[in-house]
């Protein structure tokens, strides 16, 4: 049974009042896209607007792909049934001519009015669209050019700002974000430094009067958390140098925090609350407003760098031809504000804007709309541009506005709903809801009437009830639901993992019953934890679709192919040998490595085990060892992708992933990885590119919207979609809005103002580095919008729903449930689910995927080696170098091959004549060393640097270092034969390789060949020299022959040892 519709004035004024502007409030489920769809319609049918004259903008692809359909559907049914000979010619035009309409996003709307005018704009007339991946590279390209211009440009401002106590790499990450904001004009002001000794000294005068009450033994044999504060910062004081502001603040710094104690560790319990309140006392007084304006006066300095920064990737950006996302809204607001020949062209051009969803598009939006809507053309101030009439229709729901992280701003909502009113438009209100049945919507008007306020506000939409148009006659499954957690899970991990089950044999059961997948979804607060209920439904064997942000390190799978990547990049590597031994790939037991350990086996792929050495499993490691080492020898034979591509066929990696369940979605990651690391030209740099691609947050999109599958998201993800039955899943994860806030914008007419903090991440924790003045009033204010948007995200969670929401919950505590206040108020039943068989795959089962997976790989592997002729051979210098572990030479530790890439291109930065002392922490971090091998790395720039080959350097007529080289040498060729002993397959040979360092120096040539070996003798010198002769004597041919000049010298410089051997 269903209702009256209320709202239908409403909707015939959107239909059939075609010259009137509108801003219509549509709340949840109230059909605002059929209403959308018959107002352009029926303005085609009229003859107000021709298609071309069109422009629909939606909030994402997607609804502009929905939009699109929608439109010709109702275009083609109108023309079937249309009488009236000038409206069907209306229509029959429209549809011939359907591909004239503007259906798309607000950066593709941008990208059209650039492309048509770029001159105008400023643009270059081929310029390009980047993405948000490609614009990252980017800023960091500018941020890397920039430092390297600063060191040798203006190394005391490089200088000073490391004086603040501040690496320039914790910086990188604020500088990202504040990419995203450059309509924003960010806040600071220049202050003097505070007066720091005079506090610190004091402080330090208490510690040293309550260190006397410590007693000298520990009591008990411990240490209290106040104690140990105090132990360590006399300590500190003593054996550190704290002459700098930015060292005293480091320890001050460390008592700004919730202090503790144990009585009965100090002398006396009254010693102990003495000394607390005190140091309590001290810190609220002194310490935290010394802070505060050390903060603000760090902020002063940090915020015009970033500025200089941000201008250095604008510059970039524009000598690229590059244009972002922001750069399309910015650049055609400033383009149709400057230019009014240009503005009235596309005035008459698109004669109506209709804009979705526009609570949460960006603000930049507002401007475009009324400046290509203006009666007058000469008007630069946006809030004074009276749209035309019927020009402009906007349809959003401010009680949906949940993306203000992503520029979204309700103020700008609130102030275009006011302008539409204010300037001859009207404000409509779609409260009818045509989705969830009444059952459910009671029970929610009930709730969001408590949460909203009945006038809306500067934070927070007004409550406007749901209206169902469909009653609930005892449906056979319908309401508002608890899904319970029983109170024996109390760990987050054990409570998620229930919780996924519980809801994936709901969903079996369910379709046990006669329900299809499609008809469920399961929403999440947050990205975090979405692959495990994705996991929970393959393992039902229930066909799922996941969409949102998702980490691929969390599938154990990905994980594993990233340990088998990282040990053949490094293969000294032990830790990444046991992982990968551990993992699915070999399946070595913790027994059977702790067996091989004792035996006295060793952990490296080139040992070669005696009799005495010989267990029960020698023959699976040995195996192991020998399929490593030909995965590491196809580095130096194959490119880089190459070998990750052998690599996975090799372990079985497609059907591993079809075995535990996955669909093509993983399969599409795995090939994306794979396409990426394609532009990679070193293994190593293609083991970065996996790492960052398999551990960083990835989009993940369900592009087959009409499969017949439960679908996976997160709320944000979930806006205009619905489904029958909805799970508002893990209720272990709320944050506290306020300690994320690191940003307030304050937007007026004509500017933005930013107020940004600089924090350094820590893990879990975060540590304020600088921030504006009165930042606890800009933080307060940014709660007021975040914590009522909170409730606006519980809003468009509640209303997906079409017949039933069913709530996750904890039996023992709800304290950290996103979903709390819902159930609480709600007081939903709890849902039963009956003990059902448990669907597990046939052992049958699991042997025909086997089958088919092996069939196809062995038909796949028929067709390429049927097929595959190849036509030349690759040979490296270096491509013999895997032996060298085999060569018994005592060595020390510290060494591999990570280590020597950093030392070469330490050496590279230094020849080249960069300040190489500024560059060893950024090298040390990029190969993930410890900061303490700082000193090394510099002693062995120093001892080089007392060399002769660096004195010759100093006045080598030409100096050439990291000198790559690729020769093609045919089978007739002499130096062929040197290469290549074997007769058989005698195809061209490629000669690749990279020489050190090349240099001219009196008319002679002298080659140079860095060796990081870590001998512990004069013996293994010997030893290593001769093992190197080859090497380095095809060096000598190669560059004899491409240079056509003799080489006087060449020499191998063992930096370990500082030796020089001519060879």
């Amino acid at each position: 049974m269903s209702k009256q519709i209320i709202d239908e004035v409403a909707r015939h004024k959107i239909e059939q009042h075609l010259t009137q502007n509108f801003l219509v409030e549509a709340g949840a489920g109230s059909g605002k896209t059929t209403s959308l769809v018959n107002r352009m319609v029926n303005m085609i049918k009229m003859g107000t607007c021709n298609i071309s004259e069109i422009a629909a903008i939606t909030f994402t692809k997607k609804a502009a792909e929905e939009l699109t359909t929608r439109f010709q559907t109702k275009l083609e049914n109108e023309w079937r049934v249309e009488e009236d000979l000038s409206k069907k010619q209306n229509l029959e035009s429209a549809l011939a001519n359907f591909d004239q309409c503007f259906l798309g996003t607000v950066h593709s709307f941008c990208a059209c009015i650039l492309r048509e005018r770029p001159i105008e704009a400023g643009l270059d007339l081929q310029f390009r669209e980047i993405e948000e991946r490609e614009d990252q590279h980017i800023a960091i390209q500018a941020w890397n050019n920039f430092f390297e211009k600063m060191m040798v440009k203006d190394s005391e401002r490089y200088h000073f700002i490391k004086r603040l106590g501040i690496p320039v790499s914790d910086l990188r990450q604020c500088f990202l974000r504040l990419i995203a904001y450059p309509d924003v004009d960010w806040v600071y002001v220049e202050k003097e430094s505070p007066n720091i000794s005079r506090v610190y000294h004091s402080f330090l005068n208490l510690l040293k009067e309550a260190n006397h009450a410590i007693p000298s033994e520990p009591i008990e044999g411990r240490y209290d958390k106040l104690q140990e504060l105090i132990l360590q910062a006399i300590r500190k004081n003593k054996y550190e140098n704290h002459e700098t502001d930015a060292m005293k603040i480091g320890l001050l710094e460390t008592f700004n925090k919730q202090l503790t104690i144990t009585q009965k560790l100090w002398s006396s319990k009254e010693d102990a609350k003495y000394y607390l309140d005190k140091i309590v006392d001290f810190v609220e007084m002194k310490i935290q407003p010394l802070l505060e304006k050390w903060y603000e006066y760090v902020h002063g300095h940090i915020m015009p760098l970033m500025i200089d920064i941000l201008h250095e990737y604008e510059i970039l950006k524009k000598q690229m031809s590059y244009v972002n996302f922001h750069d399309l809204l910015i650049k055609t607001a400033l383009l149709l504000k400057e230019n009014s020949e240009v503005r009235g062209y596309f005035q008459e051009k698109y004669r109506s804007i209709l804009v979705d969803e526009f609570q949460d598009t960006d603000p930049i939006q507002a401007e475009i709309m009324f400046y290509i809507t203006a009666e007058n053309l000469y008007e630069q101030d946006w809030t004074r541009c009276r749209p035309k009439q019927g020009s402009l229709f906007v349809v959003g729901d401010p009680k949906q506005a949940i993306y203000r992280f992503r520029r979204a701003d309700i103020d700008i909502y609130n102030k275009v709903k006011e302008l539409i009113g204010n300037q001859g438009g009207e404000i409509l209100e779609l409260t009818m809801n045509f989705r969830t049945l009444d059952s459910v919507t009671n029970s929610l008007n009930s709730f969001f009437e408590e949460k909203l306020p009945i006038q809306a506000t500067e934070y927070q939409a007004a409550f406007k009830p749901l209206h169902a148009y469909f009653n609930d006659n005892h449906s056979t499954f319908s309401g508002i639901y608890q899904s319970i957690i029983p109170k024996e899970y109390v760990n987050k991990e054990e409570m998620i993992q229930f919780d996924a089950f519980q809801i994936a044999e709901t969903i079996n059961k369910m379709i046990h019953q006669g329900h299809q997948p499609k008809e469920f979804m399961i929403l999440t607060r947050y990205n975090e934890n979405l692959e495990v209920y994705y996991q929970a439904l393959l393992e039902n064997n229930i066909p799922a679709h996941l969409s949102g942000e998702i980490t691929l390190a969390n599938m154990t799978e990905f994980q594993e192919l990233f340990h088998l990547v990282e040990f053949v990049k490094d293969p000294t590597n032990t830790v990444q040998l046991l992982a990968v031994l551990r993992g699915p790939f070999f399946g070595v037991s913790d027994q059977e490595l702790f067996e091989w350990k004792y035996s006295g086996g060793s952990f490296d792929i080139y040992w070669t085990p005696s009799e005495d050495n010989v267990v029960e499993s020698t023959f699976d490691f040995l195996q192991a060892f020998e399929r490593l080492q030909t995965y590491v020898n196809w580095k130096y034979q194959y490119s880089p992708a190459t070998v990750v591509e052998k690599m996975i066929e090799d372990i079985g990696f497609y059907p591993l992933l079809l075995l535990k369940g996955y669909g093509k979605n993983e399969c599409q990651h795995l090939n994306s990885i794979i396409t990426t690391i394609r532009s990679a030209s070193t293994f190593y740099e293609a083991a970065e590119l996996l790492k960052e691609l398999i551990f960083t947050k990835r989009l993940v999109l369900n592009m087959d919207v009409g499969a017949n599958a439960v679908r996976i998201m997160n709320v944000h993800k979930s806006k205009g979609l619905e489904a029958e039955i909805v799970f508002l899943a893990n209720p272990v994860k709320k944050i506290d809005v306020k300690e994320r806030i690191s940003l307030h914008i304050k937007r007026t007419n004509t500017t933005s103002y930013g107020y940004f903090i600089v924090q350094k991440s820590n893990g879990f924790q975060t540590k304020m580095i600088a921030c504006p003045p009165e930042w606890s009033i800009h933080q307060t204010e940014e709660y007021k919008y975040l914590i009522e948007e909170e409730t606006r995200i519980v809003y468009v969670a509640a209303t997906r729903a079409e017949k039933a929401l069913i709530i996750s919950t904890s039996e023992k505590t709800n304290k950290k449930n996103p979903w709390n206040e819902l159930v609480f108020a709600v007081q939903p039943n709890r849902i039963q689910v009956d003990d059902i068989m448990e669907s597990e795959i046939t052992e049958q089962e699991v042997q025909r995927k086997i089958n088919v997976s092996n069939d196809y790989i062995n038909e796949l592997g028929m067709w390429i080696n049927k097929h595959i002729q190849p036509t030349y051979a690759t040979y490296s210098p270096t491509d013999e170098k895997d032996d060298i572990y085999q060569l018994d030479i005592d060595r020390e530790k510290g060494g591999g091959m990570l280590w020597g890439t950093l030392i070469h291109e330490a050496f590279e930065k230094l020849i080249r004549g960069m300040k190489i002392e500024n560059h060893i922490e950024d090298l040390l971090q990029k190969y993930g060393f410890s900061l303490q091998r700082k000193q090394e790395v510099y002693q062995s720039i120093q001892s080089f640097k007392h060399t002769k080959i660096w004195d010759q350097l100093q006045t080598a007529e030409i100096v050439l270092t990291e000198v790559p080289f690729n020769v093609r040498l045919s089978s007739e060729d002499p130096l062929y034969k040197k290469i290549r002993k074997s007769k058989d397959q005698q195809y061209p040979l490629l000669v690749k390789g990279v020489i050190d360092l090349a240099y001219q120096y009196k008319g002679n040539w002298y080659i140079v060949d860095y060796k990081t070996d870590r001998s512990k003798d004069r013996e293994g010198i010997v030893r290593l020299t001769s093992y190197y002769e080859h090497q380095i004597a095809l060096y000598r041919e190669l560059w004899e022959r491409i240079m056509h000049t003799s080489v006087h010298q060449t020499l191998l410089y063992f930096v370990f040892t500082d030796d020089i051997c001519i060879v």
